[in-house]
């Protein structure tokens, strides 16, 4: 005789995918929210500046808006460049692609990073970034990209003093 203990496991064993696979389909989201493919060359991509960013930087946007956020875009800067200590509103995410990339962080020591490396910076987290080597990396943010530099004491000041310290010209938009 099977005892109920053995029913019972094979009952909820034989149910487990079902459970699964219903448990799964709820996290689906509908097809109407779901993210359109985007593929996309290197090649064709319309880099553009920014006034507001060093001349020697330049970017692409990948996804999103950077203007209203959540953006993605992949930023090439030259040997040498440097965009000085600043912090954005919203988070910011960055992966290195090509080139060594020199990160400073406020409260972590400098770190040189090469292609595969990540950082996470909270909002209003000042840092600062120097492309050692030319460079190219991805930065993605969930929310619209502002940005806000600082003199030593933390202090907001303008982006021509700001680039000025860095011997850097602001960006031309084309």
């Amino acid at each position: 005789m099977v005892s109920s203990k053995f029913r019972i496991a094979v009952v909820t064993a034989a149910a487990f995918p079902m459970i699964l696979s219903i448990a799964w389909a709820s996290q689906t989201p509908a097809a109407s929210t779901r993210a359109k493919p985007i593929v996309q060359s290197a090649r064709t991509a319309k880099f553009g500046q920014l006034p507001v960013l060093p001349s020697c930087q330049h970017f692409a946007v990948d996804r999103g808006d950077p203007r209203t956020g959540p953006f993605q875009v992949i930023i090439k800067m030259k040997a040498g460049c440097s965009i000085p200590w600043h912090w954005h509103s919203a988070e910011e995410e960055v992966m290195i692609v090509s080139g060594t990339v020199k990160s400073d962080i406020e409260h972590l020591h400098s770190r040189l990073l090469h292609p595969g490396g990540y950082f996470l910076l909270p909002a209003r987290h000042p840092h600062r970034v120097t492309c050692e080597t030319a460079c190219v990396f991805f930065d993605a943010s969930p929310g619209k990209f502002d940005i806000h530099y600082i003199n030593g004491s933390g202090k907001e000041i303008p982006v021509a003093q700001a680039l000025k310290a860095v011997s850097e010209k602001p960006g031309t938009p084309q």
